[in-house]
């Protein structure tokens, strides 16, 4: 759906980057974007605000795609060298899922993986248009024990020592994990349901199961 902007009062550093959050603009907004980019840019701001909202490689390929020419070359080479170290560890992070997911299959033990490299590919297409810092995995509840002890063979580690009581307690009333892996730099949320039991509405998981491709 294409964001008009008109309407809308905000900075217009902020339009550019609402008209830059889809990963295929039509022609209609790209003209937006390039009215836009004539006006009097601040563009620390602009990539402050993209940074926060984790939006800097949609930002950098669109305007690349665009309008190139009309942004400053040092605001250009901020934002490719932001895309492409994000870029680069995506792709260590989704290497990584998969040989987590190999891992599990071969145990035979349920796993989804979900948010991070797969809704990257399900939203853009592209696992490099999103950031993110750690793989999301979700496990029927009964299979955590042997998932944790998996997790821990790969060189996982659980970033809470708890007791068999306390972790029994945080199993009840919690619905994730960390793990780290500090050879890797990688770290894991290892969800058992998708909110804290804390919570009065719980989604039907069994269906969500049902569903996964």
């Amino acid at each position: 759906m294409d964001r008009d902007t008109k309407g809308i009062y905000a900075e217009d550093e902020v339009k550019i980057l609402l008209s830059c959050s889809g990963a295929h603009i039509n022609t209609k907004r790209a003209e937006k974007i390039n009215d836009l980019l004539h006006k009097d840019i601040n563009w620390d701001m602009l990539l402050d605000i993209a940074q926060q909202e984790r939006m800097l490689p949609l930002l950098y390929r669109n305007l690349v795609l665009i309008s190139p020419k009309k942004v400053p070359a040092a605001v250009m080479t901020r934002l490719r060298n932001a895309y492409l170290l994000n870029s680069s560890r995506n792709l260590l992070l989704t290497r990584e899922l998969l040989f987590i997911i190999e891992n599990f299959d071969a145990k035979g033990i349920p796993i989804m993986p979900f948010k991070g490299p797969v809704l990257a590919e399900q939203v853009y297409g592209d696992i490099a248009l999103r950031s993110f810092i750690d793989l999301d995995l979700l496990i029927p509840e009964r299979e955590y024990t042997r998932a944790e002890e998996l997790l821990q063979s790969l060189g996982y580690l659980n970033d809470l020592k708890l007791t068999p009581v306390q972790n029994a307690a945080f199993l009840k009333f919690e619905h994730h994990h960390h793990f780290g892996n500090s050879r890797k730099g990688t770290s894991v949320e290892l969800h058992w349901r998708i909110s804290s039991s804390l919570f009065s509405l719980q989604p039907d998981l069994s269906g969500a199961w049902n569903r996964a491709g």
